[in-house]
C-alpha cells in the first residue's frame, strides 16, 4: 500500500512540485504491535493515605506522564483534584490498586 506522505516544492527555484511517495505498511505494522507501557514490576512503596502529585506517582509507577494521562483519561486510575490550586493528585491507595490491576 503507497501513500502521499508530504508534498513538498522540488528545488530551490520553486520549479516543479515533487511528490514523495513511501511505502508505508512495514510503519503501520510495526505501529501496531507496539508494547504498553510498562509498568515497574515493584509494588509502589506509597502510603495509603498519602497523597501525590502527578509527577510522583508517575515515578512510584515508572511511567511517563502522558501515559498517566491516558491511563486517567480511561478510568483505569482516578485521580482528584486539590481545593487550593485544582492541580491533579492521586491516592496512594488508588496507585496501588491500579498497580495490582496491571499484575
Amino acid at each position: 500500500m503507497q501513500r502521499i506522505l508530504f508534498v513538498t516544492s522540488g528545488s530551490q527555484s520553486g520549479k516543479g512540485l515533487y511528490c514523495l511517495i513511501k511505502n508505508v505498511t512495514h510503519y503501520e505494522k510495526e505501529r501496531e504491535e507496539r508494547r504498553p507501557a510498562m509498568i515497574t514490576p515493584e509494588e509502589p512503596k506509597v502510603s495509603a493515605e498519602g497523597r501525590y502529585s502527578v509527577s510522583q506517582t508517575c515515578k512510584a509507577l515508572g511511567i511517563h506522564r502522558n501515559t498517566l494521562h491516558k491511563y486517567t483519561v480511561a478510568g483505569l486510575i482516578k485521580c482528584g483534584f486539590r481545593r487550593e490550586t485544582a492541580r491533579k493528585f492521586y491516592r496512594g491507595s488508588e496507585i496501588v490498586r491500579f498497580w495490582k490491576a496491571q499484575y
